[in-house]
């Protein structure tokens, strides 16, 4: 964990928490990004952040909407395992919801446990939308 008054810890400080409190297999843990690489921050040509994708933050090319999504939950998440299915932030109440029983009553977002425990290769929307 942090040091007193050192508010940020680190990927590896969390999962190292996780492991050592033994609540690893009861624990989804989720890494996003913000939407899109910034412009005006750093080189672009030289940090190619995007690839080959159009675009950059605020763009609704796939440049400015694709980020980087990690999930680990051991022994419910394949390790290893790639999605190409496009999820959403606004996906995270109803995913929530449905892990602690309590799904919401209203919510635009669909929930990842049927991608995340294999049960399903498709969240079956029609669209995503901002």
């Amino acid at each position: 964990m942090p040091a007193p008054g050192n508010k940020a810890i680190s990927q590896g400080q969390l999962l190292n928490s996780v492991d050592s409190l033994g609540i690893a297999k009861n624990t989804l843990i989720v890494f996003m990004s913000n939407n899109g690489q910034r412009h005006f921050c750093h080189d672009v040509p030289f940090f190619n952040s995007n690839g080959p994708f159009r675009g950059m933050k605020r763009d609704l090319f796939e440049g400015g909407i694709r980020v980087p999504f990690i999930a680990q939950w051991e022994g419910v998440i394949e390790a290893g395992k790639v999605s190409a299915e496009p999820v959403a932030y606004y996906d995270f109440m109803a995913t929530a919801g449905e892990l602690a029983e309590n799904t919401p009553q209203r919510t635009d977002g669909t929930s990842w446990v049927p991608l995340l425990t294999g049960k399903a290769d498709t969240l079956a929307r029609d669209y995503l939308y901002w």
